[in-house]
């Protein structure tokens, strides 16, 4: 690449994005690309593309995973509030936007499953402009898909807790005894959920704008011991996924992996400082599958 690596970075709540805003306005850092915001109310996705605006930084709104007959207005309505770009997850949301906003560019996600140059050059042939590679991928796996494309088209996760499973059915809404959103306290608002496994590790539960769950593991995966594999990738797109930390943890996480980018952090001290941070652990995950 021509430049350094890249970074994007996915929040899940106003108080991650504003930290991620301040971390880039005070660092003055030129890694930062893009913020998705990945948010559950309508009115937290106004406030977001109001706080990225006056920031200078390019947003792109995350679409619900999941887009089921009668819910396509969960993806225009996002597309109305005139963002940089969207990070759509399905087929429905890209054919949307499409149609009802052809000029805000589409970023797929890991879920439109581009596990080859082939799907991805397809979807770029539907407009998407970047193709987050599939979870499935191994590091000798992505190398052969990332030099048949662009520099630019790939983008790959180095940091995230996976999610694992989605359901319909919100474990959270029990506690107001509800059956959906609209008759429920939303206690999810206020608190955090987990589910705990029989090893007694907590998978984090988020419940979206739906009332739909994800879990998500428990343990971190990050590429950050595979750094010198992967920066040997012709790849400028690197996503790191904030889920439930803190402002101050989620800025911290930002400045371990821009010095991991810029050099001042080593691989090794990378790892180590992640493992103190992340009781569930840290694995390398698919990417060092063999």
């Amino acid at each position: 690449p021509a430049v350094g690596p890249l970074l994007c970075v996915l929040a899940r709540d106003l108080g991650q994005l504003g930290a991620v805003l301040k971390w880039h306005a005070e660092t003055g850092t030129g890694r930062l690309l893009v913020v998705y915001a990945d948010l559950v109310d309508d009115a937290d996705f106004a406030k977001a593309v109001e706080l990225c605006r006056a920031a200078a930084v390019p947003l792109g709104l995350a679409t619900p995973r999941i887009c089921k007959p009668g819910e396509e207005a969960m993806v225009t309505r996002l597309a109305d509030l005139r963002p940089d770009m969207m990070l759509v997850r399905n087929l429905t949301a890209l054919r949307l936007l499409r149609q009802h906003a052809p000029d805000i560019p589409p970023v797929a996600d890991h879920s439109l499953n581009a596990a080859n140059e082939i799907t991805a050059s397809t979807l770029m042939a539907l407009g998407v402009v970047r193709v987050t590679a599939s979870y499935d991928l191994n590091v000798a796996q992505l190398a052969p898909m990332a030099v048949m494309l662009p520099t630019s088209a790939l983008e790959i996760v180095v940091h995230q807790h996976v999610p694992m499973f989605h359901m319909a059915h919100c474990p959270a809404a029990g506690l107001s005894k509800a059956d959906n959103c609209s008759r429920c306290g939303r206690p999810c608002r206020k608190h955090r959920f987990h589910l705990r496994d029989r090893l007694g590790v907590d998978h984090p539960l988020i419940v979206d704008r739906s009332g739909r769950s994800t879990v998500h593991n428990g343990r971190v995966q990050s590429g950050a011991g595979l750094l010198a594999r992967l920066r040997a990738l012709p790849v400028m797109h690197w996503r790191v996924e904030l889920l439930d930390e803190e402002p101050s943890n989620a800025r911290r996480l930002l400045e371990m992996y821009a010095g991991w980018m810029d050099g001042a952090v080593t691989a090794d001290e990378l790892v180590g400082r992640l493992k103190a941070r992340n009781p569930g652990g840290v694995a390398s995950g698919t990417l060092d599958f063999a």
